[in-house]
């Protein structure tokens, strides 16, 4: 069993993550290479960041031979990773961002729209890409700090690391890269979905909703 798993480990998963990433980034550099440009960036620009940051605490004594941070210098390099790394915070900052955006304007479209006079929603569009952006951010930063501290580590082969935990951190890099480039290719592919699906207006879905959004508004007044 344990052999099975490790070759699991070892072989299928990097396998699998390859593909999804492959198959993200096909989807997007048909039309939004640039999507893709963006989030290798982000990636690159903290593992250079994190890469420079632990040379320099490494010289200073901010990190010891064991991979430790020491005195008042490292204990705040710790801290400020553990803030970069913290996505569940980043995820409930940008949920909160986007809810105060959201969830009020359609409350309001609701109500308004009991008295036959709402109106539309705005800044849906932008919420929603700003709250995708915001993720992507967060893992790829995040992969390019974990992929530094693994080869860092390893490189100066420090005290008590092993290989297979440098590997893990490798896989988890790998990880978030997949989870960034995912979630790009399918923002992408809902954004051209979306305009063909306001085409069948044999749906029942679309037919229904339409439907709703003409009783919340048959009282407005038409614009001169």
């Amino acid at each position: 069993m344990n052999i099975t798993f490790v070759t699991f480990f070892v072989l299928a998963l990097p396998l699998m993550l390859s593909i999804v990433i492959w198959h993200s980034m096909s989807i997007l550099n048909r039309k939004h290479g640039s999507d893709i440009r963006v989030a290798w960036y982000l990636f690159s620009l903290s593992f250079v960041i994190t890469f420079v940051v632990a040379f320099w605490a490494r010289q200073n004594g901010a990190i010891n031979p064991q991979g430790t941070f020491v005195g008042n210098v490292g204990r705040l390099l710790e801290e400020l990773l553990h803030v970069m790394l913290d996505l569940n915070t980043d995820a409930s900052i940008l949920l909160s961002i986007v809810a105060i955006i959201v969830i009020p304007q359609l409350l309001n479209y609701i109500l308004s729209g009991l008295s036959g006079c709402a109106s539309n929603p705005i800044l849906i569009k932008e919420s929603f890409k700003f709250l995708i952006w915001g993720f992507v951010k967060s893992v790829m930063v995040c992969a390019g700090i974990i992929f530094a501290v693994a080869v860092f580590g390893a490189w100066h082969a420090w005290t008590g690391w092993r290989w297979s935990g440098v590997v893990a951190l490798l896989y988890t890099s790998a990880t978030l890269s997949m989870l960034g480039f995912a979630m790009l290719s399918w923002y992408r592919d809902i954004g051209t979905t979306a305009p063909n699906l306001q085409k069948l207006k044999s749906n029942f879905l679309v037919r229904w909703l339409s439907s709703i959004h003409r009783c919340f508004t048959k009282n407005n007044q038409p614009v001169p």
